[in-house]
């Protein structure tokens, strides 16, 4: 096995690549325990669209403690999503670098976000 390029995290106990999904030219790398400033296990995910750059060309934030943005993450090429505590946000895949999300599901249920 090659190893093209080395990914790492910002910090120890991130647990930076807990979560790796990709779509075969854009990837997704989680970080679901990275802390905010004010915030503990806020999470964060890594979008990585350049596929020869070791560099995030996108980064989504936790926005709340506890929430583990990015323990969870899903990509096609027509849409990902970033899975948060019971939210799960959504993001059109046909964009380049989104940055807006095109839905949030909350699920006040438990079990699966559909």
């Amino acid at each position: 096995m090659n190893l093209d390029r080395e990914f790492l995290g910002e910090t120890a106990g991130d647990d930076f690549g807990l979560s790796v999904t990709s779509d075969g030219t854009r990837f997704l790398i989680g970080a679901p325990q990275h802390d905010t400033a004010t915030l503990t296990d806020a999470g964060k995910v890594y979008l990585y669209s350049t596929i020869n750059s070791t560099t995030a060309d996108e980064t989504y934030v936790g926005v709340q403690a506890g929430a583990e943005r990015g323990k969870e993450l899903s990509l096609s090429s027509t849409e990902y999503m970033l899975l948060s505590g019971n939210i799960a946000t959504v993001y059109d895949g046909t964009q380049a670098l989104p940055t807006i999300p095109i839905k949030d599901v909350t699920n006040t249920n438990g079990g699966d976000v559909s």
